[in-house]
């Protein structure tokens, strides 16, 4: 931060134990508005630059400091204020009032972000002990964000969301969170979790407990597919809901997930896996997959287990079989299997046993 320190005032008072230079017991600082000279600011490389809206009263006396509210404003009009208040048993409160925040600032923190468009708002209320945060709430909202992937040969591909919605409580070992984000198609993603016993930061997740729901009701995977896989271009009605319990580290999961109408175009392969249809059912420690598709003349099914489980030897077996799958239909090579095998994936590397 750039000041002036001839521009600060201070109003002294009494005998402080916080201050013992200053003989106050209340001291206030003002640090100068945007109409005096120098304007303090704060330069950062993935956030940009930010300035001080107007003077901010500091109170400091020999048990408490408190930061009046103070604005700082950025690019594209983005606003935030603060305040906080600190006292000599190391308790203290912070908060924050985010008008807008510019969510293209953080488009330096993922390199196929091309462009990030939209505004974030909300609130920020957080309470604590010394170094550890014991309570507070957080809500986050925006109405239409838009965000344009980098993609080598193209002309990148968009992914616009309609609303999105962030809600979130700590109240001492427990915590609270909603999250709600609808696309520009009326597609759905919506989460709801609770956990219990969760210590004070940095914790163990051995002895957290958890309890949540995740509804899926996605119309078209093909917006969503770029986010997880630049090389494959896939399609699909999702839709589904998982339920999880018990321990953080070992949670045991229920519920079902469907991908109908699924389709995925390889274009390094010179392939299109069609007709591809996935059900998941949550069964405890993890989850049972099936999934059959078609490609070329040939055809798919694989079948196996998904444990979430960190002990787990092998947390992923599947049974694939397949007979005359196109994998490969280029110019020059065109490659088609018809695959008996199962595949054990372990924690450092994936066994595979069977014919092709």
């Amino acid at each position: 931060m750039r000041r002036a320190a001839a521009l600060h005032r201070v109003r002294p008072s009494g005998q402080p134990d916080l201050l013992p230079s200053l003989p106050a017991e209340i001291t206030t600082c003002s640090l100068p508005d945007a109409s005096m000279a120098p304007t303090p600011s704060i330069e950062t490389v993935q956030m940009g630059d930010w300035q001080l809206q107007h003077s901010v009263p500091v109170a400091l006396s020999s048990g408490t400091v408190d930061i009046d509210t103070f604005c700082l404003t950025g690019a594209q009009s983005a606003l935030v204020c603060v305040d906080g208040k600190y006292d000599q048993s190391g308790h203290w409160s912070a908060g924050a009032d985010i008008t807008a925040l510019p969510v293209d600032l953080f488009e330096s923190m993922q390199d196929r972000f091309r462009e990030l468009d939209g505004f974030l708002a909300g609130t920020a209320d957080l309470q604590g002990q010394g170094s550890a945060i014991t309570g507070g709430v957080l809500d986050l909202s925006s109405d239409e964000l838009s965000l344009l992937l980098d993609f080598p040969e193209e002309h990148g591909r968009e992914i616009v969301w309609q609303s999105n919605a962030v809600h979130v409580v700590l109240d001492g070992q427990a915590a609270e969170a909603d999250i709600r984000s609808i696309l520009q198609d009326g597609s759905s993603i919506t989460a709801e979790v609770r956990m219990t016993d969760i210590g004070i930061l940095p914790y163990s997740i051995e002895n957290t407990m958890v309890q949540g729901k995740v509804s899926l009701d996605v119309k078209d995977l093909q917006p969503l597919s770029a986010l997880a896989s630049p090389a494959v271009e896939a399609s699909g009605a999702l839709q589904g809901e998982l339920e999880l319990s018990g321990r953080l580290a070992r949670p045991e999961f229920f519920g079902t997930a469907g991908l109908d109408q699924g389709k995925m175009i390889i274009p390094a392969l010179g392939i299109t896996i069609r007709d591809v249809e996935m059900n998941m059912d949550g069964k405890e420690r993890g989850v049972h997959l099936e999934v059959t598709a078609t490609s070329g003349e040939g055809t798919m099914h694989a079948e196996g287990d998904y444990v979430f489980d960190r002990e787990e030897a092998s947390p992923l077996v599947l049974d694939i079989k397949g007979d005359g799958f196109e994998m490969v239909n280029l110019p020059d090579a065109k490659i088609r299997i018809s695959p008996d095998l199962q595949m054990n994936v372990t924690k450092k590397r994936g066994v595979i046993h069977g014919d092709i």
